[in-house]
């Protein structure tokens, strides 16, 4: 009984969410995004849920006022945008929705960015909004660091935070796929970004992948019952 007991709680550590994800996030978010892919039944479960909370077609707009003319104006302009509100054009509002949807359980997250389409006409909207991935959401040093300035804001997980824990900026690397290149990063201010995630602990910077509740194994424990940094 004694080393049944043992083996239960030798993964146990009393470190905070944000230092347990340091180690494991990256672990976390592979396994659940191979078992989305390889899956069948773990993907249709995804693809149930994503059209259950967006629909077929996604939300649309209908404005009651007291001028007609306003209203359908509005409505049109609305649905205009609504066609192709990704900024690389390619994706209608209800696949932009899908898509962010689709990433909470492989990555706990999803990240979109306010941008200005330059190429839009003088009087179209240039407003516009670009999917990224959480997984280019990377520190440009160590990840395996928690980074504080003079001025009390700290780096973690790719994301700087106040005192208080409120991000201000965010730190993408780019070229995702470029494996055996060097990474160029940018920072981005957080009034640009719409980041959602539960939160789970308080002053939490990332999401958890909703899968990893399911996997068979659990992430790796350091020696001495602390974390480690995942494989």
């Amino acid at each position: 009984v004694e080393r049944a007991s043992s083996a239960r709680w030798e993964l146990t550590d009393d470190v905070s969410v944000n230092l347990w994800l340091l180690n494991h996030l990256k672990t976390l978010r592979q396994r659940c995004i191979y078992e989305s892919r390889n899956n069948p039944v773990v993907k249709n479960a995804i693809r149930t849920w994503r059209t259950g909370v967006v629909g077929q077609h996604g939300p649309r707009l209908q404005i009651q006022g007291a001028s007609s003319a306003f209203e359908r104006a509005a409505e049109e302009l609305w649905a205009e945008v609504w066609e192709r509100p990704e900024i690389t054009g390619k994706l209608s509002g209800a696949q932009l929705l899908n898509l962010v949807v689709s990433y909470e359980p492989t990555r706990g997250e999803y990240v979109v960015q306010h941008v200005n389409d330059s190429s839009a006409s003088a009087d179209g909207v240039q407003s516009r909004l670009y999917v990224i991935d959480p997984r280019r959401i990377e520190s440009p040093m160590a990840t395996s660091v928690l980074v504080r300035s003079a001025d009390d804001n700290h780096t973690i997980l790719g994301v700087e935070r106040n005192s208080y824990g409120k991000p201000l900026r965010y730190s993408f690397r780019d070229d995702y796929e470029a494996f055996g290149y060097g990474f160029r990063y940018r920072w981005v201010d957080a009034d640009q970004i719409i980041h959602e995630f539960d939160v789970e602990e308080a002053g939490q910077a990332r999401g958890i992948p909703w899968l990893a509740d399911c996997l068979d194994e659990p992430p790796p424990a350091a020696a001495g019952g602390g974390s480690s940094s995942p494989s």
